[in-house]
């Protein structure tokens, strides 16, 4: 009877798996086969679980070292939004400059601040952005964030509504104009919250910048390169 070469290809390709991972061979009788398949399992299970350990363990390295490059990522943005010399630096200087001015509702001078009247005028001379005076028309000038930076314009409303509005500043803090009673001020920006609901926060600075820590870590483990630190992401 003509065999088939496939088959025949088929089979020794089995046979040889099978003495690789097992120490089996085909010629073996089934008595030393069995024998020689428990001996190898019983000498490898030491091995997988010495494998699963060290596996465990580059991968507890792996990620500690993720989350040390992500940490210096997030603080080295931070750090340099924090310069003196950055957009973000100057628009909160320049915001704080007029601390202290009094209320006056439709005021949009340093004589007196209502909400968008304040933001309004540092847009203007700070971005030399050109706006309506209303909370709702500057909330649509840039980018909805969900994490503030200093300088983004955070507001309190509903949908495209919304009735007031004033200045992030960074460490949990606003700087608005509230309401007669409470001149243009700096405000947590918590205590806001507990008065005026969730708020919604826009990015005018920067608003397209691309800036993600876990893409730029990912960037840095893959180069294994901390160098990156310095191109503008």
């Amino acid at each position: 009877m003509k065999t088939n070469p496939r088959v025949v290809k088929s089979l020794l390709s089995s046979s040889i798996v099978l003495t690789i991972v097992f120490g089996l061979s085909f010629c073996d009788s089934p008595r030393t086969a069995a024998e020689d398949l428990d001996l190898s399992i019983s000498r490898s299970a030491p091995n997988r679980a010495e494998t699963r350990e060290t596996i465990k363990n580059a991968m507890a390295e792996y990620h500690a070292e993720y989350n040390r490059i992500y940490d210096k990522v997030v603080k080295s943005e931070a750090k340099r939004i924090a310069d003196p010399q950055s957009k973000q630096s100057k628009f909160v200087q320049y915001a704080q400059k007029f601390v202290g001015t009094p209320y006056w509702y439709g005021g949009s001078t340093p004589s007196g601040f209502d909400c968008s009247g304040f933001v309004g005028y540092v847009l203007k001379h700070e971005l030399g952005i050109e706006v309506r005076h209303s909370a709702s028309s500057q909330m649509q000038l840039g980018k909805r964030v969900s994490k503030p930076l200093p300088g983004d314009l955070v507001g309190w409303g509903w949908g495209q509504y919304f009735h007031h509005i004033g200045i992030y500043i960074g460490d949990g803090k606003v700087i608005d104009a509230l309401n007669p009673n409470r001149d243009l001020y700096v405000r947590e920006l918590s205590t806001l919250n507990s008065w005026l609901g969730k708020p919604t926060f826009t990015r005018v600075i920067e608003p397209n910048r691309d800036f993600s820590p876990h893409k730029i870590t990912k960037r840095i483990m893959q180069h294994q390169n901390e160098s990156l630190f310095e191109i503008n992401f």
